[in-house]
């Protein structure tokens, strides 16, 4: 897909948790005994999750 980027964190790093971030609005989704979202609205909150995002694709390796 020419418009996507994607890398790759180490395979210890195990985690059945993901996040979607629009405006300022998070939603935690967690997919273990049972599916379970969690939707938080607030400024700070979602914005801390895009520094939490900016933080791990920074340190995450390149797929080459």
């Amino acid at each position: 897909m020419p418009l996507t980027q994607a890398r790759y964190l180490s395979d210890k790093i195990n985690t059945p948790m993901w996040i979607i971030v629009y405006k300022n609005t998070s939603i935690i989704y967690v997919a273990k005994d049972l599916l379970l979202g969690i939707v938080i609205e607030n400024e700070a909150v979602a914005q801390n999750f895009r520094e939490y995002f900016e933080f791990i694709w920074n340190i995450s390796k390149k797929i080459s």
